[in-house]
Parts: C-alpha cells; structure tokens; sequence
C-alpha cells in the first residue's frame, strides 16, 4: 500500500493544495516505501492513517498496536534524518534498513489478515494486534537498538572520541571540503553540480593527441596502444582513457552527462579495460613525440606547450608545459638541428 498516495486527497483538504504540491515535488522519484524515512509526512498521516486502522483492528496504543508502531517508526525516522543531514557515516544504509523493516511489518499484518478473511466463518478469529513477535517485530528492536548505537557515536564524536574518524567535530578549515568528498564518493551523487569539479579537468589541462594511424592516443604524458583505431568523434575519448577515473578526459562534460549521466565513458564494444592500459611516456621506448600529430583536446596554457631546446637553437613547442611541470618537446632548430626537450619533468595526471 502506498500510504501517501491513497491518503493525500485527505492531506489535501486539511493541509491545503500548495503544501502538499511542495511535497509531491520533493519526493516525485522516490519509492512508495520511502514514506517510512521522512519524518514530515509520517506525522502529516499519523492521525489519519490510525483512523483507518482504528476500523479493523484494536484501538489501543500498547506495545503491539498501529498507534505504538507508526509513533516508533516517525521516531526512528526523525533520527535517521538527522543523521542525512549531518552526513553521518551508515546514515544511507540505515534509511535503506528502515524502510525495508517498516515494509516488513505492514506485509506481516497484511498477511495475517488475509489469513483470517480465508478461514471459513465458524473458526475465524478477529486480528487484533497490528504487531505480533516474530521476525518482522525482531528487525524493528534489532533497528532501533543500531541507531541508539550510532546517536552514541555521534554523540561521542562531538568530543573528537567517536570510533570512526568521519564522526568527530573538526575545526580544520578543510574538514568541510574533506567532508564533501568523501559524501560523494559514499553515496554516488548524481548530480552534474557535484561532478563538473572532476569530468574534462585533465583534458582541458594536458589535452589529448592522437598518431597519425589513429592507433595511439597520448593523455597527457600517459599513452595508450590500441589493436584497433578508436573513434574518438563518434565517442568520447574518455572512453577510451586508461584506468576507472577517466571521466577527467571528457572533452565535453555538459554533453556526456546529459547523454548518459554517470555512464556517459562506458567502454566502447571491443575496447575492453584490457585494450586501453596506459604506460607512462617515460616507460615507452623509442617514443616519437613528433608521430602524434592529431590534436583531440587542447591543451591549456598552464599545462601545454613548453619552449625547445634543439640543438639548432630551435623554435616550437614541446608537448607537455613549463609552468604545470610537464616535460615539454622541443622544436626543430633553425639550422636543421633536432629539437631536445626540456629539463622539466611531467606532472602526475
């Protein structure tokens, strides 16, 4: 049953149109058993949903009915939403678990009662109580005795004495920023506000060259050989980018998250993680800088083209750039000489 859906024709007449309408907005991709997390609209429901229960089952408030359940329920969620907010470690997984233990109840009830309306009339019993012991009733206490746990950490942390490090209070000025990350990298946001920092930031810095053959691509100073060409204007050339980050090679981060959002740089068929390993250019023997011709991303000034140093007393950029420590190419000289490189090293991507 999807308690705010069947019940907010009444929410609406006694909270008014536009409160609820914010809510519908707030909650439009979220599942119907998310209701059990959000402390706002389990106390917007309560009086009306235990009017509904108060008809088929019994009226009182002790450990096993209705009323005790939802107010232990709205209880736990109140806390685990606090939890969100403070991004608290296991915040997430508990939501997660309280739903699915909230779900587990209303199936149990829901059962029983289906049992009794199939019991011939002569033998059937009235279900009275809205809660019985059992497994379903287990996971409830063994859930609320794991968030008492967690508020304890918490509430240690406030002292810097909370087990897990990402629960004490810092007064380092980075710890905010720190704190940040580490909430994206946990729980997988999705939005492109929280990715821009990372999606196209090497390709737009050491940009992305390519060999005449089209078999070799150079991202940066890390150069990958392919079996075959890849089609890097069909795709983007992150995807084709050696290791798991390579989001940061995107050459056009706004395009590929509304293509594919997190999925945009999947693998191209026939291009497996086994064909796009890179080696370091300093590892390649007899590399030729002057082979990749193709420029695929631009590299910026901060991170692009060195001065040579060749022996003709050369001109010309080298790949690579002075002021962002990357090793740049030198040019052909002037007298025919050929262009050294200079004496700075690369940056690690």
């Amino acid at each position: 049953m999807d308690w705010w859906a069947e019940l907010k024709p009444v929410m609406v007449k006694r909270e008014g149109r536009g409160e609820i309408a914010d809510i519908d907005k707030r909650i439009a991709k979220l599942p119907a058993q998310a209701v059990f997390s959000d402390p706002e609209r389990m106390r917007l429901l309560e009086s009306t949903a235990r009017a509904c229960m108060d008809i088929a089952f019994s009226k009182s408030t002790d450990g096993h009915s209705f009323a005790s359940l939802w107010r232990t329920l709205t209880r736990l969620a109140t806390s685990v939403h606090n939890m969100v907010k403070r991004e608290v470690a296991p915040a997430i997984m508990l939501r997660r678990r309280l739903e699915e233990v909230a779900m587990g109840l209303m199936r149990c009830a829901q059962d029983r009662v289906g049992a009794m309306l199939a019991t011939p009339v002569t033998s059937a019993e009235r279900v009275t109580q809205f809660v019985v012991e059992g497994q379903a009733y287990a996971a409830l206490k063994a859930l609320d005795a794991q968030i008492d746990r967690v508020l304890e950490e918490v509430e240690d942390g406030l002292h810097g004495m909370a087990r897990d490090p990402r629960n004490n209070a810092h007064e380092d000025d980075e710890w905010p920023r720190k704190r940040q990350r580490l909430r994206e990298h946990e729980l997988g946001d999705t939005e492109w506000g929280k990715q821009r920092a990372a999606w196209g930031s090497a390709a737009a810095v050491h940009g992305i060259t390519a060999d005449a053959e089209g078999k070799r691509l150079a991202f940066g100073k890390v150069v990958v050989q392919y079996e075959a060409t890849p089609d890097v204007k069909s795709n983007c050339p992150a995807c084709f980018a050696p290791g798991k980050g390579r989001d940061k090679w995107c050459t056009n981060p706004a395009a590929c998250w509304a293509a594919g959002k997190e999925k945009a740089h999947a693998r191209v068929d026939g291009f497996p993680d086994e064909m796009c390993k890179g080696s370091d250019a300093g590892n390649v023997q007899d590399l030729d800088w002057d082979a990749f011709t193709t420029v695929v991303a631009e590299a910026s000034q901060e991170g692009g083209r060195g001065r040579g140093s060749g022996k003709g007393g050369g001109k010309g950029g080298g790949k690579g750039g002075a002021k962002s420590g990357a090793k740049g190419r030198g040019g052909k000289g002037k007298g025919g000489g050929k262009g050294g490189r200079s004496g700075q090293r690369f940056q690690r991507q």
